[in-house]
């Protein structure tokens, strides 16, 4: 998503060590999260290989958007300390955590990789798509995972206004001319509505959601770079 966001602003390749280090920091974050569980045994190695491939990339990369970094390291932080620290939390800090997940997706896929791209309606636009579909896939595995079967049936009631906006903001994009942009828009709106709507009736494996809930981000970069960069 981030090679994405760098095609579909016509901002140019950003340094490969850029990509490499949004690689690593999400590998090392994404398993220190479950470092202390024993379902499997691999979370503390790709930790290591995580947090070293992030260190040496962030070394490497010859611009860094210093202030982004600070924000999404905050709120990485904030997303992770329940694993190490014991605290009282309250009612309300499964939304709050699932709020500090999609700012952190929304920062560094999109303003990290163009800190300084000029801000008009255009981007307005796709960051206001990149941050409904980012909330949209955040919220299904918060239906996934959350034990309140009444913060489960609020997630599951926001999915539709979401998908509606996608698709609002989709052929918004494409009345400001971005015509085949706007199509895969519409086509991973209605596939997004599709799926969440089978997540809220019915209960998937893993394997569902790695596929078709995650899979999404990559089919819809996949189209994008490739459709945008062949008509180029």
């Amino acid at each position: 998503m981030s090679v994405e966001t760098s095609v579909i602003l016509h901002a140019g390749w950003q340094s490969g060590w850029q990509y490499a280090f949004v690689f690593f920091a999400t590998l090392s974050s994404y398993n220190l999260y479950y470092i202390k569980s024993t379902e499997f045994s691999y979370h503390a190695i790709l930790t290591i290989v995580g947090t070293a491939g992030s260190v040496v990339s962030l070394i490497m990369m010859p611009i860094i958007p210093y202030v982004y970094l600070a924000f999404i390291t905050i709120l990485s932080l904030l997303y992770l300390l329940p694993v190490f620290v014991s605290f009282r939390k309250s009612s309300s800090y499964s939304f709050q955590r699932l709020l500090i997940l999609i700012l952190v997706w929304v920062l560094f896929t999109f303003q990290f990789q163009t800190p300084h791209h000029v801000i008009d309606l255009r981007y307005g636009l796709l960051l206001l798509y990149r941050i409904l579909l980012l909330s949209h896939l955040c919220v299904i595995f918060f239906i996934r995972d959350e034990r309140n079967q009444t913060y489960k049936r609020m997630a599951a009631i926001s999915c539709i206004p979401l998908g509606v906006l996608q698709l609002v903001v989709s052929i918004l994009i494409m009345l400001q001319g971005d015509i085949m942009l706007a199509v895969i828009y519409l086509f991973i709106s209605l596939l997004m509505i599709r799926v969440s709507r089978h997540v809220r009736t019915n209960s998937m494996s893993t394997t569902y959601y790695l596929l078709f809930v995650d899979g999404i981000m990559l089919l819809q970069s996949a189209f994008v770079v490739i459709t945008l960069l062949s008509t180029s």
